[in-house]
Formats: C-alpha cells, sequence, structure tokens
C-alpha cells in the first residue's frame, strides 16, 4: 500500500477534470462504426460511473469469538444400534440414496426364509446357496436398478 498526496487525488475526483476528459473521448469515437461506438460509449459510462462515484463510507466491524461465549456444543452422533455387521457391510456398499431403503428388504427377504451366515453367504431354508454373498447382491442390485440389465 502506499501513501498519496490529497492534492494528487482531488485532480481524479474533481468534477470538470471528468466532464471535459468525457466529451474529449466521445468527440474521438464519433468516427465509428454505430455497433463500434455503442460499445465505446458503455464502456466509457462504466469508466466514469466509477470514477465519480464517492466510494460508501466504511462499516465498523468488530469480531465477535463465539468460542468464548458459546462453548463447543457436542453434535450429538448417530447412535447404531447393535446391528449385524453384515448388514453394516451392505449399508456401506449401497448408494447413499438407497441406504434407506436397506433395512425394509432385509426384513423382507428374512420374513421369505432368506437368511446369511457369519460369512455372508446366503442360505434358503437352510441350505448353503455358494458363492452367493449378501452384500454383492445389494450392491449390484442397487447400482444397477436403473439399467434393467439381467445379470
Amino acid at each position: 500500500m502506499a501513501l498519496v498526496p490529497l492534492d494528487f487525488l482531488a485532480a481524479y475526483r474533481h468534477p470538470k477534470v471528468v466532464e471535459s476528459d468525457l466529451e474529449q473521448n466521445i468527440l474521438n469515437f464519433l468516427d465509428e462504426s454505430n455497433d463500434q461506438q455503442a460499445k465505446l460509449l458503455s464502456q466509457l459510462i462504466m469508466k466514469y460511473q466509477k470514477t465519480v462515484r464517492e466510494p460508501p463510507p466504511l462499516i465498523p466491524v468488530t469480531i465477535v469469538d463465539k468460542s468464548v461465549i458459546n462453548p463447543l456444543e457436542e453434535l450429538p452422533t448417530k447412535e447404531i444400534e447393535d446391528e449385524d455387521p453384515i448388514l453394516l457391510d451392505i449399508r456401506y456398499t449401497v448408494p447413499r440414496a438407497y441406504e434407506k431403503y436397506v433395512s425394509a428388504i432385509v426384513e423382507k427377504l428374512k420374513t421369505r426364509l432368506y437368511h446369511w451366515n457369519e460369512n455372508g453367504e446366503m442360505t434358503e431354508n437352510g441350505v448353503l446357496l455358494k458363492g452367493s454373498k449378501i452384500v454383492d447382491l445389494f450392491s449390484y442390485v442397487m447400482r444397477n436398478s436403473k439399467k434393467l440389465e439381467k445379470p
């Protein structure tokens, strides 16, 4: 930042200088085409509006440290029930938009006698279905629900 004498700044704010300078610039571009004249005139108007207009007065502002006034309150943590670890894996693999549907689908599967063991392999009526991971099933179904592709 540099200090500038007030006399030097007053010359830029003097209306007579601005008016004569504006008239000279308008006379200079009268020889141009209409499109060019319109463009130059709009540029001149913007330029002189900025130089003639006084800057708004500064507003005094005080910054208050909120941590001193209100001590940091602990944010409520999302309580996770004692869920099946496989169900948690399912929640982490599906897209966030479909996460709310997971528990309802799992409950529906359990009423239809589909379950899974501790390795995440599906069982139907107590019979193990080899190579069927419940996490992979949910991930595939939720990610490809709009494509309607056959596996």
